[in-house]
């Protein structure tokens, strides 16, 4: 994926509006903002790349856990799919690299496997991707670049 693409992805298409932060603070109100934003960007762009390439329904994307996903094979498992069999799916290199990226910093104290959380560390609906994914219609160009690059 070419660095244009990356860099109209990173660039707060994909941040949620500015969240609040309870620290007293101001450098560690900065510092938990930016560690927090750059989880959520790497979320958002995990998903739009996992949907795009996996061919995976967006309920059952929002419903995967974990264990679902092997980085290193490449490949996300879906436990319901048709007939109530699980399914494989593979995904490419630049999906892996932010699976990862999302997956590294990310908080393991949640009670539950979810693999896309929120902010405060609940699983993320389906509601909440389809506002992810609604965030681009404002500006649909990095997404209209990233399905092209995809292709």
């Amino acid at each position: 994926m070419s660095s244009a693409v990356l860099e109209l992805l990173s660039v707060g298409h994909f941040l949620p509006s500015s969240p609040s932060c309870p620290p007293s603070n101001v450098a560690n109100q900065i510092v938990t903002q930016t560690q927090r934003q750059k989880m959520l960007v790497a979320r958002n762009r995990a998903i739009l790349l996992l949907f795009l390439e996996s061919d995976i329904r967006l309920e059952k994307l929002t419903r995967l856990r974990l264990e679902d996903i092997e980085l290193q094979r490449q490949r996300v498992t879906v436990r319901l799919g048709k007939m109530r069999k699980p399914r494989p799916s593979s995904f490419g290199p630049q999906t892996k690299k932010t699976l990862w990226k999302y997956l590294s910093p990310r908080p393991h104290d949640a009670d539950h496997d979810a693999l896309w959380i929120t902010e405060e560390g609940t699983f993320l609906s389906i509601g909440g991707v389809h506002i992810t994914i609604r965030r681009l219609q404002n500006d649909p160009a990095p997404l209209t670049i990233l399905i092209v690059t995809l292709l």
